[in-house]
């Protein structure tokens, strides 16, 4: 299941992934994400992994290619996991997402993941 975190800056999209993520997980994700972004704007994530229990194949490839529109658009992704989730999840993010900045924190230091992936959105406000 992917849980859709209530998070109110307009630049950050945040999930909870806890067990097995379906195809309407995703639309929701989805969803949250176009409801926060622009035509040309960048957000940051924020996903924690409590347990992830896979996509099928099929599934995983659907899933990609009903993504690969909005990898563009990411500027970061603050991960809190345990560090075994970060290691996979570093590999295929790592691919699909070259030029995105990707953290890893652990699940104590959820607010400082917060924190992290709101920095860009900070910056901009310091300038004005």
């Amino acid at each position: 299941m992917l849980e859709v975190l209530p998070i109110a800056s307009p630049d950050l999209v945040g999930v909870r992934v806890k067990g097995p993520v379906d195809h309407q997980d995703m639309l929701n994700m989805l969803d949250e994400f176009h409801s926060k972004v622009g035509k040309d704007e960048k957000l940051a994530m924020y996903i924690e992994i409590e347990s992830f229990d896979g996509f099928s194949l099929r599934n995983f490839l659907r899933e990609l290619r009903l993504m690969s529109e909005e990898y563009t658009r990411l500027t970061r992704i603050a991960l809190v996991s345990e560090l075994a989730w970060y290691r996979r999840s570093a590999m295929i993010l790592g691919r699909r997402l070259p030029n995105t900045n990707l953290e890893h924190f652990t699940p104590i230091q959820r607010d400082e993941a917060l924190i992290w992936a709101c920095e860009d959105e900070l910056e901009e406000y310091e300038e004005i």
